[in-house]
């Protein structure tokens, strides 16, 4: 019976997956296909379903020769009746704008469209541009959706243009690119979400305004709206063409309301040369326009103290890619390691100061060899040098011994982040210090609660029925005194909380249900092996409380003292049972 039924259970399936799979189209047409360099095409894409499933917008097609300007959609849903039965269909229309950049022949590829893990293709479309301008070729005259005429012409283009500042660098020779948007449209928002980048270069944020501001500029014989997005410093480290990054996101406009779409910024390259032969000894990879000066804070001065010679560099370069040059000590005097000191926007231009502190060894005239610095002058593309004039430094003889710890150019050494103190407070060990014995303390009376803690877990974690019968017995104890406290007080909830805390001990303990009568109570007792002492005890107990409960108010000291004893006696039973 069962191999009988297989086959129709399994075309009875394939039935329903067919039904459920949606009943999709995709086609394409453009406008025209014969037009000018200065015409408009529109290519559409229609997407035709008989249910309303969740279908993606396409993408719109990536054309060499064509430059998106803008893209609309719409959706239209239809309904009909033929020959008695009820079709239904979705109709989404999406809309794609190019401007030709070049003549000749220009594919269109097919639109790909995936739903319910089915893709869908449409057909490619092969269209003629030429060159010339005024009236526009004839249209084609196949126009298989028949809506152009009524379709509205976007109005206006926007775009994202990269702008280097120059078009080829020095490998290291930091580069700004600006992205500008260029509009003729009501831009409301702009939004980035991707920054692709390519191989040859690294970069950094040199500038990135909050709001789109706008300007008037003409660009290509037209006149744009045109407001700043961002600028980056690149870094290129291969001599080679390089692409920079390219920008994506979307952007909101006005036109009948709001409307969104896509943009990629326009491709950009620079060209990237290798540092020319013939660099000078000493050089440290500097590349860039520089100004350079120096200055010695003073020539004479006694054994033991120090000066302090400063090279400012002043310009536009790679900063953060050199180094500071040595400047070597001799037998006469030492150099200390070099103090930068930077005021730079974004790591590229501004100011840098080098300072150097010098410490005679030995009195007398001391003669300060030349420092140098070169770096490759962007430009011109010639390597260049600055060379200090020798200088004499007039060493008298000072209180201080040689190599001791200078101390008058208090002033120089403060200004290259060394200490200024001259006398320091002794420092008891931090032990003998009251508060130190106070943390101490209150960090060791943390710990008892967690070891309380950590304990109990412990123990319920290597016999958990022992650990069971441990807290059923704490219960217990705290239950007995409040009850005797109750009955002290000869407050009828002692009745309540003697009762309570026996069944509630009972039914843990042997796992009882909670409903049982009193009878019913006694009787699982007796079959979990409860002496029968306890048992009648208990129920006696039972009984006595039920009867002072609910017979006439009395409240007799030795009424509730003589029940008291009782439960105290049943406690002590359990417990040792």
């Amino acid at each position: 019976m069962v191999k009988k039924l297989l086959p129709l259970l399994i075309l009875m399936l394939c039935q329903s997956a067919l039904q459920a799979q949606p009943n999709v189209s995709v086609k394409s047409s453009v406008n025209k296909h014969t037009l000018y360099l200065s015409d408009t095409l529109v290519h559409t894409v229609r997407i035709t379903t008989d249910s309303n499933h969740n279908i993606p917008a396409p993408a719109a097609p990536v054309v060499d020769g064509l430059r998106l300007i803008n893209q609309s959609s719409s959706t239209e849903s239809r309904m009909s009746i033929v020959n008695m039965k009820y079709e239904r269909s979705i109709v989404y229309n999406y809309l794609f704008y190019y401007k030709p950049t070049r003549t000749g022949r220009i594919t269109i590829p097919q639109t790909k469209v995936t739903v319910k893990n089915t893709v869908y293709y449409s057909q490619s479309i092969t269209v003629e541009v030429v060159a010339g301008g005024g009236s526009s070729p004839s249209t084609d005259p196949y126009d298989p959706f028949g809506m152009y005429e009524d379709t509205p012409m976007p109005e206006g283009e926007s775009f994202v243009m990269p702008i280097p500042e120059a078009k080829s660098v020095f490998v290291g020779e930091p580069v700004i690119v600006a992205y500008y948007l260029y509009t003729t449209q009501e831009v409301r928002s702009l939004n980035l979400t991707e920054e692709k980048d390519f191989e040859g270069y690294g970069k950094s944020l040199y500038e990135q305004p909050q709001n789109l501001s706008f300007e008037r500029v003409n660009y290509r014989q037209q006149s744009f709206k045109r407001s700043l997005l961002k600028k980056m410093v690149l870094y290129p480290h291969l001599a080679k063409q390089i692409q920079v990054p390219q920008l994506v996101g979307s952007i909101r406009y006005l036109r009948y309301g709001f409307q969104n779409r896509g943009f990629r910024s326009e491709p950009a390259h620079i060209q990237v040369k290798e540092l020319p032969p013939g660099a000078p000894k000493g050089y440290t990879g500097a590349v860039g326009v520089f100004n350079l000066s120096q200055r010695l804070s003073d020539q004479t001065l006694k054994l033991g103290e120090a000066v302090v010679l400063t090279i400012q560099i002043n310009g536009k370069g790679n900063f953060n890619q050199f180094t500071a040059p040595k400047y070597q000590s001799t037998p006469a005097f030492q150099v200390s390691t070099p103090k930068i000191k930077d005021q730079l926007t974004s790591g590229i231009k501004g100011v840098r100061l080098l300072q150097y502190t010098i410490i005679p060894k030995v009195k007398g005239d001391i003669k300060l060899p030349a420092f140098k610095f070169s770096w490759l002058d962007s430009k011109t593309g010639k390597y260049m040098s600055f060379s200090t004039k020798e200088q004499t430094l007039n060493v008298k003889p000072g209180s201080a011994s040689p190599g001791s710890q200078p101390s008058k150019t208090l002033k120089e050494l403060q200004m290259l982040g060394l200490s200024g103190k001259t006398s320091y407070q002794n420092q008891d060990p931090i032990y003998l210090s009251w508060w130190f014995w106070l943390i101490l303390a209150l960090i060791l009376l943390s710990l008892i609660p967690s070891l309380y803690l950590h304990n109990q877990r412990r123990q319920k974690a290597k016999d958990p029925k022992k650990w069971q019968s441990k807290q059923l017995q704490l219960t217990l104890k705290q239950e007995l005194h409040r009850a005797i406290q109750a009955a002290h007080d000869r407050d009828p909830e002692f009745y309540h909380i003697a009762q309570s805390a026996i069944q509630n001990y009972l039914n843990t303990k042997y796992d009882l249900p909670a409903h049982l009568c009193q009878a019913e109570l006694m009787e699982a007792l007796a079959q979990n092996g409860v002496d029968a002492e306890l048992i009648a005890l208990i129920s006696s107990f039972f009984t006595q409380i039920q009867a002072a409960r609910y017979a006439p108010a009395t409240h007799e000291q030795d009424h509730f003292q003589q029940l008291a004893k009782t439960f105290e006696q049943i406690v002590t039973a359990l417990e040792q049972a």
